[in-house]
């Protein structure tokens, strides 16, 4: 099984059994609340030691990308969105979806925004309020195998993908590349 290890100081570690049997995907902290996610579930833990399983929605598969910004906690994997505004109950998203898998998810300032890998090449998602999910005004190209997505407090967003160029955008609808390459 996995195992999770915990620190107050970064510098010292102590070994927890993981709260599901099976390989991690994602985990975040925000709010309050650990959240993490094996093959089949959602957990939550207010002291990353002891685990519970979350309601509601039933993830079809793996969530592979945790983010909470606007009050709202945001999940993504493969072919879905979920939201949740306490973290423990969750509900389906609408719109576009990412097909093969979700990689990352950032939010800040009334946006979020997904990378990922869709067959379609869709690889990236925006959504004002993390529920409907939609391709961004001026989407990043060539942007294929998205996988992270980043923003500063300022609103200054940053997506990198497979062999594409870095991407900037600073209002996170519109993307610029870099003369970097990934």
């Amino acid at each position: 099984g996995a195992t999770m290890i915990q620190s107050t100081d970064g510098a010292n570690w102590t070994v927890h059994p993981s709260p599901p049997p099976n390989e991690l995907f994602a985990i975040a902290y925000a709010n309050n609340l650990w959240l993490c996610s094996n093959a089949t579930a959602l957990y939550y833990s207010t002291d990353g030691i002891t685990w519970t399983a979350c309601g509601g929605y039933a993830f079809p598969f793996a969530v592979s990308a945790l983010a909470f910004a606007q009050g709202k906690w945001v999940a993504g994997g493969k072919a879905y969105f979920a939201y949740s505004l306490d973290g423990i109950t969750w509900t389906a998203g609408t719109g576009l979806n990412i097909s093969n898998a979700v990689y990352s998810i950032a939010g800040n300032n009334g946006l979020f925004v997904a990378v990922g890998y869709d067959n379609a090449g869709v690889d990236m998602l925006v959504s004002t309020n993390g529920i409907a999910w939609v391709v961004p005004t001026t989407p990043p190209t060539p942007f294929t195998f998205g996988y992270s997505v980043a923003v500063n407090p300022a609103g200054t967003w940053i997506a990198i993908a497979e062999g594409s160029p870095i991407f900037y955008s600073l209002d996170g609808l519109v993307w610029v590349s870099t003369a970097f390459t990934s």
